[in-house]
């Protein structure tokens, strides 16, 4: 009994201590889809700022390519295509940090993509050509993380380092600073020979060959980069290690900055209401200072989502993992959350502009169809403009909320359970009519910047938007107009699709710019970009709705010139792929079938199947969600699951059978034929 109660113990105590560490292995989930599981980088660091420096980023489905700059939101079906000059870093959200040389393309394939054969999770990263440094962590899943090389497929072990090179000639260099990779290889997909590579160790791969060189001077001056840049990083850890304890406890994007920058950039202080919050430095001059949250910086589009990208250099996390809140004494702070969302804003349309501003607590309590105009500007206006004459006569000014008023939310967001005692106390101050809380809205509202339309996707944001309050002012002679939009405001949903498609409109705009659109049915020639170079066809994709793509796309029809490599490699031709650790390529070549990536929707395909590993079925691409098994597919859908098999080669004269799904997702058991 004394040796359990001793080793009950010491079990206890080490929870204790590693508490916060075992909590901070977790990450974080998607405050707009909590049922997804999609993941995002960002640049993280660059050299500078000037155009022979930062590297231009090609996004598929787009028409021309992005500058990178810091905090750039980076996805499923990007290519990070650096300068002769620039070098970067890229931040995953685990804390995976890959690093580009000057003169290198990356193509980030997929983000843990869902497999066809097995539970784990994929991500795929091309490195075309050039230098790459890695730092991997693994998400808290089981995931295949791999670097593919035009010869070589690099799959990493968690909390490995190395460092990859990719020569014109096509032979792949690696070398391992930490931990352990291992290396697929071979002339084709009968002779592949796969080989493990601990720290330490150098290899080369150059005509289907293993080399075991001594050094790897294409490797020299970029290793030397990172190390400098890695002791820069760990000396500002350990000046940074004081962290609340709640803070450890978030997910690891959190715990990741909070080391690197809550005492760089700012401070951690205690809020009455919401515990230990950050305060930035920025903050120094309040009350007499300017600064805000979400006014330096742009607006980017992301799988149809407008991202914040800020241009301060602490900005990634504290735009995407919490709210910010406006406090009488400690000016603007940011509560910190495990819910990651492209921007933490409540969007407005009002008198041609739209506005936004930071999401708050009352929002989850107010947005919807039935209440979501008491967080209106024009509400607030009823108590502060005038001189104490309300905006609008007659109108019933919010002065404290009622129970009566409470209806089920339809917010965008979905509320991480940290916060839901912080709702909680909120909600009770407002019912309360606590003075304090509705000051604070009131700066939060009436501040908010309103911008033009035509201006949604420019840069430098700061120097083009009006504060809403001033927006109102100018048009406050419009009396009967002012009741008119007051009385039938826009939804919430709509304003916020509203405001994505028009963002997509000036993206369009500015990139038709660079494209020459010759007339409906002269297709002799491929557009132009402004370079004079032919632009691939594959990027002449509009991602906007279908009546306007398909007004883009029958005039710009181009033919892809023989002679010119396109900049980014199409999903359709990536079926040729011979080295890749995907389980699903084995199961595909025993079954005669092939196995592609589309990067756009993060999946895995079978195009003989039309499988995909999608959680849902599209109509639009013409495939159907389900997994590969060595007897054939199975489908999934909502009127259940069915199988199409073979006993050696898949062939389109197979006839379908029903089948009853197993409890587990490793295979299906056959039903009676029907």
């Amino acid at each position: 009994m004394n040796k359990k109660i001793k080793y009950f113990l010491i079990g206890l105590f080490l929870v204790l201590i590693t508490g916060g560490k075992i909590v901070a292995e977790k990450n974080y989930i998607l405050a707009t889809n909590a049922d997804e599981k999609t993941y995002y980088g960002h640049l993280s660091y660059l050299e500078g700022t000037s155009p022979e420096l930062v590297p231009r980023i090609w996004r598929e489905g787009k028409i021309k390519p992005e500058e990178g700059v810091l905090n750039f939101p980076l996805t499923f079906g990007d290519t990070i295509d650096t300068s002769e000059r620039g070098k970067c870093e890229i931040q995953f959200d685990t804390g995976t940090i890959i690093r580009l040389d000057a003169d290198s393309k990356l193509l980030i394939e997929t983000i843990m993509a869902r497999s066809l054969s097995s539970r784990k999770r994929l991500t795929n990263l091309l490195l075309t050509k050039g230098r790459a440094y890695l730092m991997y962590k693994r998400y808290g899943r089981p995931e295949i993380f791999q670097i593919i090389t035009p010869h070589t497929a690099v799959k990493f072990h968690h909390n490995s380092v190395a460092y990859i090179c990719v020569s014109e000639e096509g032979s792949t260099a690696i070398d391992v600073a930490q931990g352990k990779v291992e290396i697929l290889y071979g002339p084709n997909e009968k002779k592949q020979k796969k080989t493990k590579v601990s720290q330490g160790q150098k290899l080369l791969v150059k005509n289907n060959k293993l080399l075991r060189p001594d050094s790897l001077p294409l490797l020299a001056e970029f290793k030397i980069w990172n190390e400098d840049l890695n002791r820069s990083f760990a000396g500002s850890l350990e000046r940074n290690t004081s962290l609340p304890l709640p803070v450890q406890k978030l997910p690891r994007a959190v715990y990741y900055f909070a080391q690197k920058y809550g005492n760089l950039y700012g401070e951690w202080v205690w809020h009455s209401q919401f515990g230990y919050v950050w305060r930035p430095f920025t903050n120094n001059y309040y009350p007499w200072g300017n600064w805000q949250p979400y006014y330096y910086g742009h607006w980017r589009e992301v799988n149809g989502e407008l991202f914040w990208v800020p241009d301060e250099p602490w900005g990634w996390v504290p735009y995407h993992l919490g709210v910010w809140t406006w406090h009488e004494k400690l000016g603007w702070v940011w509560i910190p959350g495990s819910a990651f969302a492209p921007a933490w804003v409540a969007w407005d349309f009002y008198f041609g502009y739209y506005s936004w501003r930071p999401w708050t607590f009352g929002d989850w309590y107010f947005y919807g169809n039935g209440y979501y105009n008491y967080l209106s500007p024009y509400y607030f206006s009823n108590l502060y403009l005038g001189g104490g004459v309300p905006y609008y006569q007659g109108k019933n000014v919010l002065r404290k909320v009622r129970k009566d008023q409470l209806k089920k939310s339809s917010s965008p967001f979905q509320m991480p359970k940290e916060w839901k005692g912080y709702y909680k106390s909120y909600i009770k101050k407002l019912e309360q009519g606590d003075e304090n809380v509705f000051s604070r809205l009131q700066k939060m509202v009436l501040t908010a910047p309103a911008l033009k339309p035509q201006d949604l996707n420019k840069k430098q944001l700061a120097q083009k938007v009006l504060p809403i309050q001033e927006v109102i002012k100018l048009n406050s002679g419009q009396r009967e107009r002012d009741e008119q939009i007051y009385l039938l405001p826009e939804s919430p949903q709509e304003v916020r699709r509203r405001v994505v498609f028009n963002f997509n409109v000036e993206e369009l705009r500015d990139s038709l710019k660079l494209v020459y659109v010759r007339p409906k049915g002269n297709l002799n020639s491929a557009p132009k970009k402004a370079s004079g170079k032919p632009l691939p066809s594959f990027l002449i994709t509009s991602p906007f709705p279908q009546k306007i793509s398909k007004e883009i796309t029958s005039r710009n029809s181009p033919r892809q010139s023989a002679k010119t490599k396109p900049l980014l490699t199409k999903s359709s031709q990536l079926q040729v792929r011979i080295h890749d650790w995907n389980p699903d390529i084995k199961i595909g070549r025993r079954l005669g079938v092939k196995i592609t990536y589309a990067p756009l929707n993060n999946e895995v395909r079978c195009p003989e199947l039309r499988l995909s590993s999608g959680r849902r079925s599209s109509s639009s691409s013409g495939y159907i969600s389900g997994r590969l098994t060595s007897s054939g597919a199975v489908y999934t859908g909502s009127s259940g699951s069915f199988a199409l098999g073979s006993s050696s080669r898949i062939s389109s004269a197979v006839g379908l059978r029903s089948v009853k799904t197993s409890s587990s997702s490793g295979g299906t058991r056959s039903g009676k034929k029907k």
